[in-house]
């Protein structure tokens, strides 16, 4: 029972930035002007954070580096050799779920569905560091991106 809850729980991890967009998206199609935001921003978001990854060129953390640790004194770094996909800073995963969460939040106001968004969200952040893909740092500065991304996007453009 705990290895099905643990794949169950692995599964929403990993695949949650795809199923929270296609939701967002079903969830703001009566709406034209939030769902063009929306897409817009998301395909900006993505770029925002392969700029990111390029400027920080944070590699994920290695064997030797537990997820936790905030110091990177032990983290290999080849970092002329690694593209966008090979760094781990901000976390990709944590970016786009909490860019749909706080979207999601602003553009339907139900607490119901945010509440939802937000543990499918911190969902992925544990898994994204339990499986040693990013730093707890990593997935927190992800969160933070894609807040900060999703609220100035939606009350600069939407809210005029």
């Amino acid at each position: 029972m705990t290895f099905k809850l643990s794949k169950i729980f692995d599964y929403i991890g990993y695949y949650a930035p795809g199923t929270l967009g296609l939701v967002t998206l079903f969830f703001t199609l009566d709406q034209k002007m939030p769902t063009i935001v929306f897409v817009v921003g998301s395909v900006c978001n993505l770029l925002l954070n392969t700029g990111l990854k390029m400027y920080f060129q944070q590699p994920r953390p290695t064997l030797i580096q537990h997820s936790f640790a905030l110091d990177f004194s032990d983290v290999h770094k080849s970092c002329c050799r690694l593209g966008p996909h090979e760094y781990g800073m901000p976390s990709g995963h944590a970016q786009i779920v909490w860019f749909n969460t706080v979207f999601i939040a602003l553009a339907l106001k139900n607490n119901y569905i945010t509440l939802i968004y937000a543990a499918i969200s911190i969902c992925t952040m544990i898994q994204r560091v339990q499986y040693n893909n990013h730093t707890l740092s990593q997935v927190l500065a992800g969160m933070v991106v894609g807040t900060i991304f999703a609220y100035v996007l939606y009350k600069e453009i939407l809210i005029i």
